[in-house]
């Protein structure tokens, strides 16, 4: 077992991460409802359930893929820039497509 010392810094960091929680959450059906809405846009009737399908496994894969790269780009704490990094670049590339 990790042994923890609870100390001003622990409740200062707990803070920021119920408030990143709280922000993810409010951003969910943002991110999960559009798909389906676009393609009623996009594609004819007999092609809607297909696209909406990909979009909902292309998210859960995109979440697949960053459980993943965590551990591998991550081997020792000085590593975490490095992954902040590639999920900044990762973010970036499709809100600079749309």
């Amino acid at each position: 077992f990790i042994n923890y010392n609870i100390n001003n810094g622990f409740w200062h960091t707990l803070i920021f991460l119920h408030i990143g929680n709280i922000l993810n959450a409010i951003a969910g059906p943002f991110v999960m409802g559009p798909p389906s809405k676009l393609s009623v846009i996009w594609f004819p009737e007999k092609q809607r359930n297909t696209a909406t399908a990909i979009s909902a496994v292309a998210n859960t894969f995109g979440n697949c893929i960053a459980f993943l790269l965590g551990p591998l780009l991550v081997t020792k704490a000085s590593d975490i820039p490095k992954l902040l990094y590639v999920d900044l670049a990762l973010a970036t590339i499709p809100t600079v497509c749309i």
